[in-house]
């Protein structure tokens, strides 16, 4: 056989095996996307999504902010940890981030009580503060783990498994194991000293350059309807327009250690209304230069303009996120 035919039939191997990788993971993103549509059709069909809204509105109180201003180490790599508040606590439908929010959203209302958060894990009757369960927007129709369980013990359950994870995160401190009502007195921390040793919370100082989150965020459901990674993506996205002071801004991920397919999550974000990009016609889609050669620096494509449309907070997360979600299935499922 010839060298030049068996270079076409291995090239014709790789392009069908490239052919059928694709497929694969189009197939995978598309039983994802599946998955979660009816995820969050259960959580507004249930009414645990309203519920919880209503939770939040009492945690917050009257005397909530406009904005929650939130330090830099949530969204950056720190001195002490070498990764972002996010990074420790991160959860794949972003319950854990929520709480996250939740804390700081109550705490800069008014909420602590000797720099703690003292919410009941169930219902108590009579309490002025709604309890952490019901802060929980799980479906009461979701498959249960547990033989016998009810809805009530699945959201105390998912309550305790993410405050847990705050607790790891070395973003809340909690009484030690076995102690009565552990999950009731929760005890925010601050940014940790050199030498690894938490302090109590703080609001961030203007030295520190905080960036602001709107209140919106929590209380139209953007917390509950986002995952995780569109969470990350979107916090540091704010803290890039605030670390540039311009609406209009590029956007380096590196310092956000967020990987590539992370950082493609920005198309819901465009979707929801969240965000929008301008993009140099030089540039492909996937934002790769095309026509440019190295040294040519007169045909250097510009990079992606970054604008967040803060408007856009005031819909309602999930109404809106579910709209996108079956665009995206229609357009490519």
């Amino acid at each position: 056989m010839r060298p030049w035919s068996t270079l076409r039939i291995a090239k014709g191997a790789l392009e069908a095996n490239r052919s059928c990788s694709e497929k694969v993971v189009q197939l995978m993103d598309c039983a994802a996307l599946k998955s979660r549509l009816e995820r969050l059709e259960r959580m507004r069909s249930s009414g645990s999504y309203a519920n919880a809204l209503e939770r939040v509105d009492q945690l917050l109180g009257d005397d909530r902010p406009s904005a929650l201003a939130i330090a830099p180490s949530f969204v950056l790599e720190d001195k002490v940890w070498g990764e972002s508040t996010l990074t420790r606590i991160k959860a794949p439908h972003g319950s854990n981030a929520a709480f996250a929010l939740l804390c700081l959203g109550a705490a800069q209302s008014g909420r602590l009580r000797q720099g703690r958060l003292l919410l009941p894990i169930t219902p108590a009757r009579k309490a002025s503060l709604p309890a952490w369960s019901t802060l929980v927007a799980e479906s009461k129709d979701e498959p249960l783990t547990v033989a016998g369980e009810s809805a009530e013990e699945k959201r105390a359950k998912s309550a305790r498994s993410a405050l847990a994870a705050l607790e790891r995160g070395q973003f809340i401190s909690l009484p030690k194991a076995g102690t009565a009502d552990r999950f009731s007195r929760v005890k925010l921390l601050g940014e940790p000293l050199l030498s690894g040793t938490p302090t109590s919370y703080y609001l961030p100082e203007h030295e520190e350059h905080p960036f602001d989150v709107p209140i919106s965020f929590l209380t139209s459901g953007w917390i509950y309807a986002l995952n995780h990674i569109e969470i990350s993506l979107y916090l540091a996205l704010r803290h890039r327009r605030s670390a540039t002071q311009s609406q209009a801004f590029s956007f380096d991920h590196t310092p956000y250690a967020l990987s590539r397919r992370s950082r493609q999550q920005y198309k819901l974000l465009v979707a929801a209304g969240l965000l929008t990009i301008e993009r140099d016609p030089r540039r492909a889609s996937s934002g790769q230069w095309r026509g440019y050669e190295p040294g040519q620096m007169e045909n250097t494509p510009q990079p992606d303009s970054y604008t967040l449309t803060d408007v856009g907070l005031e819909q309602d997360g999930l109404t809106t996120v579910l709209t996108a979600l079956r665009e995206q299935m229609e357009a490519g499922c």
